[in-house]
């Protein structure tokens, strides 16, 4: 990729921006002698260092800039809350899946993770990433705002909540079988009293 670069120095007393290629040298040609500096314009997403400035004279007519780009990694840190349907943290631990979708991971990447243990990716390149959780429909799942990471904000962490669904009551009408069977033998015995009385009559 190319970068853009301002020389600063007696031929450009304004500075002046050149594109350069990462791996290809610049050359510049027929500069007024004196001091030169070099500065790069857009910086974001790598450290940048650059060599000392140079200065071109008579017994020194050539001479080199090195400028350095050091792409900027982040890190990401996944935290996962299991909490039971009142709401208090259950001491249990479960393993998760979830997908993570972000620069590094622009089709989405999966990874397990346990409540309690977090999860830390490192080396991830710098912008915005997002988090859902997989299969979890007996929970319901909060996830906190999507990390997003950049020259100044290198380390970010998203949570993610799973608090159980309660559990519904039993609706179902039911019956006693003790009553049930008591009451038929009641039934029952009713009959025969009757029967043999009007026998003996």
């Amino acid at each position: 990729r190319s970068f853009t670069l301002r020389v600063t120095g007696p031929s450009y007393p304004l500075g002046m921006e050149v594109e350069v290629l990462a791996g290809t040298p610049l050359q510049l040609e027929g500069l007024l002698l004196g001091e030169y500096s070099v500065v790069e314009v857009d910086t974001e997403g790598y450290d940048v260092s650059v060599s000392s400035a140079v200065l071109l004279s008579v017994e020194n007519r050539q001479d080199s800039i090195t400028i350095t780009n050091q792409e900027i990694r982040g890190t990401l840190i996944l935290e996962k809350v299991l909490l039971d349907a009142s709401g208090n943290n259950l001491s249990g631990v479960k393993e998760f899946e979830i997908k993570i979708t972000g620069p590094s991971f622009p089709s989405g990447q999966t990874y397990l993770i346990k409540n309690g243990t977090p999860l830390t990716i490192e080396g991830v390149l710098l912008g915005e990433y997002r988090v859902e959780e997989l299969n979890a429909t007996a929970y319901t799942v909060t996830i906190s705002a999507p990390a997003r990471l950049t020259d100044d904000v290198r380390s970010a962490t998203i949570t993610i909540t799973n608090r159980e669904k309660p559990k519904l009551p039993h609706t179902g009408i039911g019956f006693d079988p003790t009553f049930y069977v008591a009451g038929s033998l009641m039934i029952l015995l009713g009959i025969l009293l009757r029967k043999s009385k009007v026998g003996t009559h």
